[in-house]
């Protein structure tokens, strides 16, 4: 926005009187309009460029919280990556792991299967007639307790079996304090 420029008033011209006139009435309080004018823009310009400085600090906070935030994701990208090798390797173990444990149940199967089969055989074995051979010995087998290494074994019942010395001694100690103890509570 222009403003318009004021004449010089001339003291001396004939038209000093209309000049003035013109100056008070017309040219300056156009002039003072003109320059408010122009003062209140540069006032909304101050206040635009003040809004724009605050926006542009503004938009740098914001950029560098994006460059830490790009700079934390690189590193959680990079910690992310090495996380997947390191599962990926333990997914591997643990495939190859369960390939040996499946080969070993399968081993054990065929072990379990084995036996089971020769165990049915030995039962249809026992099922089929008596045992033709014993320890050596063939026929109707009878066999004694010393053949079976149990000669020292006998049957003798728990009320007939002697009673050491020491123990002996324990029951008679046993014995006398329930005596002494049934005397205490006669008193």
């Amino acid at each position: 926005m222009a403003v318009t420029p004021l004449p010089a008033l001339d003291r001396t011209a004939a038209t000093f009187k209309t000049d003035t006139d013109t100056f008070f009435g017309t040219l300056l309080p156009t002039f003072s309009v003109e320059v408010n004018q122009l003062a209140s823009a540069a006032d909304s310009s101050a206040i635009a460029a003040n809004a724009s400085k605050v926006a542009a600090a503004a938009s740098e906070a914001a950029a560098l919280v994006s460059k830490n935030a790009a700079k934390t994701s690189e590193t959680n990208s990079k910690a992310s990556e090495t996380n997947a090798g390191t599962y990926y390797s333990a997914a591997l173990s643990s495939k190859n792991a369960a390939a040996i444990s499946a080969t070993n149940a399968a081993n054990s199967a065929a072990t379990a299967l084995a036996q089971a089969d020769r165990a049915q055989a030995a039962a249809d074995g026992i099922a089929s007639g008596p045992v033709t051979s014993v320890n050596g010995k063939t026929g109707t087998v009878t066999i004694s307790k010393a053949e079976m290494g149990l000669g020292s074994v006998d049957n003798t019942a728990d009320a007939n079996k002697p009673v050491s010395t020491p123990q002996a001694a324990a029951i008679e100690a046993a014995a006398g304090l329930a005596k002494l103890h049934a005397i205490a509570l006669s008193f």
